[in-house]
């Protein structure tokens, strides 16, 4: 089985049409908690595949149901598959929103969720952290209108303490927090140069 990434997202600079974007996209079906790698890739993506989770690859193949091909999972999303917990709020800021994909970071579709928000608020982006679930990577990204930066964490992670001692993780986490704000200020240092160049 696949190690599974962790990615926790910031919303920064959001609007109510923001938040029922997101809404749109990550709301569960009824009845469920997360939401599944087909239906989060049909949604952002504009897609129609049909494959269905509850029945065997035997029955899906039968029903004529489709999956994304490595490749374009590979190509797009970042890992070959991926679910979502979301908490909705009408102040994107506050919504609750991670996402679990195999192995990697799905650098594709946090790219692509980022296009689609800031095609409805342009100064809006995206900010956060990823660890994978042995803490090695663990970085921080952000996202934005013609930018974007991710930057694994350049510490060297004592597995063992991750998992052992509480103040440890506390302090390791401290440190992705701290890289989280240093990418957001190279990102806001970027935008003063431009707008000093006007």
């Amino acid at each position: 089985m696949a190690n599974e990434m962790t990615t926790y997202i910031t919303i920064v600079n959001g609007d109510i049409k923001v938040a029922n974007k997101l809404k749109e996209i990550f709301t569960p079906k009824e009845g469920e908690y997360n939401s599944t790698t087909i239906e989060l890739i049909n949604r952002l993506y504009d897609e129609d595949f049909t494959w269905e989770i509850n029945l065997s690859n035997e029955e899906n193949k039968n029903a004529g149901n489709t999956w994304p091909e490595f490749e374009w999972l590979g190509n797009n999303v970042g890992s070959k598959w991926i679910y979502s917990e979301y908490n909705h709020n009408d102040d994107p800021e506050f919504c609750y929103l991670i996402i679990c994909s195999a192995w990697y970071f799905p650098e594709g579709f946090i790219k692509k969720l980022s296009e689609v928000l800031i095609e409805i608020k342009e100064d809006c982006y995206l900010k956060g952290t990823y660890q994978d679930e042995s803490y090695v990577p663990m970085g921080a990204f952000i996202y934005a209108k013609n930018y974007n930066d991710e930057e694994d964490l350049d510490k060297e992670v004592d597995q063992d303490k991750m998992w052992e001692d509480d103040k440890y993780r506390e302090k390791m986490h401290s440190e992705l927090n701290n890289l989280v704000r240093e990418l957001e200020n190279n990102y806001k240092e970027v935008l003063n140069d431009k707008t000093n160049q006007l």
